[in-house]
Protein backbone atom coordinates (compact mmCIF):
# COMPACT_ATOMS: atom_id res chain seq x y z
CA UNK A 1 0.00 0.00 0.00
CA UNK A 2 1.07 3.58 -0.67
CA UNK A 3 0.17 6.12 2.02
CA UNK A 4 -0.54 9.80 1.73
CA UNK A 5 -0.63 12.06 4.83
CA UNK A 6 -3.40 10.24 6.70
CA UNK A 7 -5.44 8.40 4.11
CA UNK A 8 -4.27 5.08 2.69
CA UNK A 9 -4.38 4.86 -1.10
CA UNK A 10 -4.63 1.43 -2.65
CA UNK A 11 -1.77 0.63 -4.97
CA UNK A 12 -4.20 -0.51 -7.71
CA UNK A 13 -5.86 2.93 -7.84
CA UNK A 14 -2.47 4.67 -8.07
CA UNK A 15 -1.36 2.26 -10.79
CA UNK A 16 -4.62 2.82 -12.71
CA UNK A 17 -4.22 6.63 -12.59
CA UNK A 18 -0.64 6.32 -13.82
CA UNK A 19 -1.82 4.08 -16.67
CA UNK A 20 -4.43 6.63 -17.81
CA UNK A 21 -1.94 9.51 -17.60
CA UNK A 22 0.58 7.47 -19.59
CA UNK A 23 -2.05 6.67 -22.26
CA UNK A 24 -3.01 10.35 -22.58
CA UNK A 25 0.66 11.24 -23.16
CA UNK A 26 1.04 8.51 -25.78
CA UNK A 27 -2.12 9.62 -27.61
CA UNK A 28 -0.93 13.24 -27.58
CA UNK A 29 2.39 12.22 -29.14
CA UNK A 30 0.65 10.00 -31.71
CA UNK A 31 -1.80 12.71 -32.78
CA UNK A 32 0.97 15.32 -32.91
CA UNK A 33 3.11 13.10 -35.13
CA UNK A 34 0.12 12.42 -37.39
CA UNK A 35 -0.57 16.16 -37.68
CA UNK A 36 -3.84 16.31 -35.72
CA UNK A 37 -4.49 18.93 -33.09
CA UNK A 38 -6.16 17.94 -29.84
CA UNK A 39 -8.42 20.99 -30.00
CA UNK A 40 -9.85 19.85 -33.33
CA UNK A 41 -10.35 16.28 -32.11
CA UNK A 42 -11.69 17.42 -28.73
CA UNK A 43 -14.25 19.79 -30.27
CA UNK A 44 -15.74 17.04 -32.45
CA UNK A 45 -16.44 14.60 -29.61
CA UNK A 46 -19.83 14.61 -27.92
CA UNK A 47 -19.49 15.68 -24.28
CA UNK A 48 -19.07 12.86 -21.79
CA UNK A 49 -22.05 13.98 -19.72
CA UNK A 50 -25.17 15.17 -21.52
CA UNK A 51 -26.29 17.18 -18.48
CA UNK A 52 -23.24 19.45 -18.90
CA UNK A 53 -24.34 20.47 -22.41
CA UNK A 54 -26.13 23.83 -22.33
CA UNK A 55 -28.38 25.07 -25.13
CA UNK A 56 -28.02 28.57 -26.57
CA UNK A 57 -30.51 31.20 -25.41
CA UNK A 58 -30.76 32.50 -28.97
CA UNK A 59 -29.32 31.71 -32.40
CA UNK A 60 -28.80 33.95 -35.42
CA UNK A 61 -27.94 32.91 -38.99
CA UNK A 62 -24.52 34.06 -40.31
CA UNK A 63 -23.10 34.23 -43.84
CA UNK A 64 -20.42 31.94 -45.33
CA UNK A 65 -20.46 29.28 -42.57
CA UNK A 66 -18.86 31.66 -40.07
CA UNK A 67 -19.22 30.96 -36.36
CA UNK A 68 -19.74 33.21 -33.36
CA UNK A 69 -20.42 32.67 -29.68
CA UNK A 70 -21.66 35.50 -27.46
CA UNK A 71 -21.22 34.94 -23.73
CA UNK A 72 -22.85 37.14 -21.09
CA UNK A 73 -23.14 36.85 -17.32
CA UNK A 74 -25.18 38.69 -14.70
CA UNK A 75 -21.86 39.92 -13.24
CA UNK A 76 -19.47 41.75 -15.56
CA UNK A 77 -15.79 40.89 -15.99
CA UNK A 78 -15.94 37.14 -15.41
CA UNK A 79 -13.02 35.25 -17.01
CA UNK A 80 -13.95 32.97 -19.93
CA UNK A 81 -12.00 29.86 -21.01
CA UNK A 82 -12.84 27.64 -24.00
CA UNK A 83 -11.19 24.19 -24.01
CA UNK A 84 -8.77 25.49 -21.38
CA UNK A 85 -7.70 28.59 -23.36
CA UNK A 86 -8.38 32.02 -21.90
CA UNK A 87 -10.54 34.07 -24.30
CA UNK A 88 -11.33 37.25 -22.34
CA UNK A 89 -13.90 38.66 -19.91
CA UNK A 90 -17.67 38.93 -20.13
CA UNK A 91 -19.48 40.24 -22.02
CA UNK A 92 -17.54 38.50 -24.78
CA UNK A 93 -17.99 37.57 -28.44
CA UNK A 94 -15.71 34.83 -29.84
CA UNK A 95 -15.63 34.37 -33.62
CA UNK A 96 -14.08 31.97 -36.14
CA UNK A 97 -14.26 28.84 -33.99
CA UNK A 98 -14.32 25.45 -35.66
CA UNK A 99 -17.78 23.86 -35.41
CA UNK A 100 -18.09 21.30 -32.62
CA UNK A 101 -18.34 21.00 -28.86
CA UNK A 102 -16.31 23.22 -26.54
CA UNK A 103 -15.73 23.00 -22.82
CA UNK A 104 -16.63 26.37 -21.32
CA UNK A 105 -15.37 27.57 -17.94
CA UNK A 106 -16.48 30.91 -16.50
CA UNK A 107 -14.93 32.10 -13.26
CA UNK A 108 -14.97 35.20 -11.08
CA UNK A 109 -13.56 35.72 -7.58
CA UNK A 110 -16.23 35.27 -4.90
CA UNK A 111 -18.53 33.27 -7.22
CA UNK A 112 -18.96 29.60 -8.10
CA UNK A 113 -17.18 28.49 -11.27
CA UNK A 114 -19.42 27.48 -14.17
CA UNK A 115 -18.26 24.49 -16.24
CA UNK A 116 -20.43 23.47 -19.19
CA UNK A 117 -20.18 22.26 -22.77
CA UNK A 118 -21.48 24.43 -25.59
CA UNK A 119 -22.08 23.52 -29.22
CA UNK A 120 -20.68 25.75 -31.97
CA UNK A 121 -22.47 25.37 -35.30
CA UNK A 122 -21.34 26.49 -38.76
CA UNK A 123 -23.25 29.53 -40.03
CA UNK A 124 -24.76 30.24 -36.59
CA UNK A 125 -24.15 32.89 -33.93
CA UNK A 126 -25.12 31.41 -30.55
CA UNK A 127 -25.79 33.56 -27.47
CA UNK A 128 -25.47 32.25 -23.91
CA UNK A 129 -26.38 33.93 -20.62
CA UNK A 130 -25.17 32.60 -17.27
CA UNK A 131 -26.04 33.54 -13.71
CA UNK A 132 -23.12 33.44 -11.28
CA UNK A 133 -23.88 32.19 -7.76
CA UNK A 134 -22.06 33.86 -4.86
CA UNK A 135 -19.88 31.65 -2.70
CA UNK A 136 -20.93 31.51 0.95
CA UNK A 137 -18.81 33.68 3.22
CA UNK A 138 -16.75 31.89 5.86
CA UNK A 139 -17.68 32.88 9.37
Amino acid sequence: MIYSKTTPIKHDKFKSDMYHTNMKCRLFILFTVLGFSFQTLYSQVLPYSENLLVEADSKTQLDNNQTAVVLRTDRRKAAVHLNGTYKGITPLAVTNLAPGYYFLRIEKNGFETIEKYIKVEAGISSSFYFTLEELPEDL
